[in-house]
């Protein structure tokens, strides 16, 4: 048996080589859950629907806030006018003790007779209710996306694992297994952090963000679209940190994936490293690859403070256009009650501050779009030779002579190098597959 041919591959990395560099596309946020079965599906939808209520218990415990702030304010002016011994309490309205009713300067009359030990123990009971019902929402809320994402992780590992064990050799001559080392650990860690709890948390505080708005509503509408004028700042921000991060996010974790893969090749031939006297050069050249890393890690820390602090100067712009505003209304126009300023206001303000808190769940999500990206081109990646597969015509016993002449090859990490060799076999062969 006789056999001459020309064998010559590419594969990406030699566009790389050759100046190209292609990056890996982008990876919607949706399809991080590419992985995830029907049980997962209830699971995280459950526990979505757990992360909204609990977000709207903090704007519904204003509700009970405001409406015990102004039983407080009654019960107040009730005692001070009836300090006045020519005043009375009648059927839950202040009369002059002549029998005549009391009207006030603003001439309206005046209730009285507010139990204020009764109220309070209601408003207790109104807090208890919300705390409990808080408390095994927030469980649920973290313990299914948990779990949810564990189970999808441990199926991306798999995947990516035997999609890394069914590639041609030629593919790990163009990727370090140190650099495959990172991405299975540090890459998957970064998608299992953007898929579990950080989204429950981020519909959390887009849920209060909603309710905070709608309690606003409610109360006060003019003070509501004052501070809502404000908020397109702090979206715009947000989404421009987003941006930002996901685009550094990847570069550096590529860097480290350098840095990775050198360390991995040292300490695995540290006794040649060793015996050559190579501690040195070896050190300088990791020290090389953390540089870039260091370089884009500080780039992304330095977006991430400026946003940060933006968002932030955001906030408490809103805080301070609010107490003015609101002390008009109050105090001036009479349109809303101190209660209602003071649902008004910290709903729409818990609101604007659960939007410049979700901030980092975008960081979070940013990261793992970003190491998915390489992750998931490597599961879609088809080999040129599949190991695992079963096609073809399998042969219980081959014998005979096999011979290869003039055989020329190029290896995908030197595309410009051509490999010519002789190879001669003679002997017996079982278990082909041709």
């Amino acid at each position: 048996m006789k056999e001459s041919c020309n064998l010559s591959t590419t594969t990406e990395s030699e566009e790389k080589n050759n100046g190209k560099n292609n990056p890996a596309a982008s990876v919607g946020f949706f399809e991080l859950f590419r992985f995830a079965s029907r049980q997962d599906s209830v699971m995280m939808v459950v526990g979505g629907v757990c992360a909204l209520l609990h977000g709207a218990a903090s704007p519904l415990m204003l509700l009970v806030y405001g409406m015990m702030t102004d039983t407080f304010v009654a019960y107040e002016l009730e005692v001070q006018e009836l300090a006045d011994p020519n005043k009375t309490c009648q059927n839950n309205t202040i009369w002059w003790i002549n029998q005549s009713i009391y009207v006030t300067p603003e001439n309206t009359t005046m209730d009285c007779g507010v139990d204020i030990e009764a109220q309070m123990t209601m408003f207790a009971y109104y807090y208890i209710g919300i705390g409990l019902g808080v408390l095994i929402l927030s469980y649920f809320q973290i313990a299914l996306w948990v779990s949810a994402a564990a189970r999808q992780v441990q199926r991306i590992r798999k995947t990516y694992f035997r999609k890394v064990m069914r590639m041609e050799i030629g593919w790990f001559d163009c990727n370090s297994v140190g650099e495959l080392n990172t991405r299975i650990s540090d890459d998957i860690n970064k998608i299992n952090n953007a898929i579990a709890d950080q989204v429950s948390i981020f519909i959390e505080r887009i849920s209060t963000f909603v309710f905070g708005f709608m309690v606003g509503f409610i109360g006060g509408w003019k003070l509501t679209v004052v501070v809502i004028a404000v908020s397109p700042l702090i979206g715009l921000a947000a989404g421009l940190m987003a941006m930002a991060v996901a685009r550094l996010t990847g570069r550096e974790l590529a860097a480290y994936a350098k840095a990775g893969a050198i360390a991995d090749e040292v300490l695995s031939a540290i006794r040649t490293v060793a015996a050559f006297g190579g501690e040195d050069k070896e050190v300088e050249r990791y020290d090389r690859n953390l540089e870039e890393a260091q370089s884009w890690g500080v780039k992304k820390g330095s977006i991430i403070g400026v946003f940060q602090g933006y968002l932030w100067c955001i906030i408490f712009l809103c805080y301070a256009l609010a107490f003015w505003y609101g002390s008009k209304l109050v105090i001036e126009t009479k349109e809303l009650s101190p209660g209602t300023l003071i649902q008004v206001f910290f709903g729409v303000l818990m609101a604007a501050m659960n939007l410049g808190q979700a901030s980092p769940c975008l960081e979070a999500f940013a990261c793992g779009r970003a190491a998915a990206s390489t992750i998931f081109a490597t599961i879609d990646r088809e080999p040129e030779i599949d190991c695992f597969s079963e096609e073809g015509h399998k042969l219980d016993r081959v014998t005979g002579d096999i011979e290869f002449h003039d055989v020329s090859f190029h290896y995908p990490s030197r595309p410009d190098v051509t490999v010519t060799l002789r190879w001669h076999y003679s002997g017996y062969l079982a278990g082909g597959r041709i």
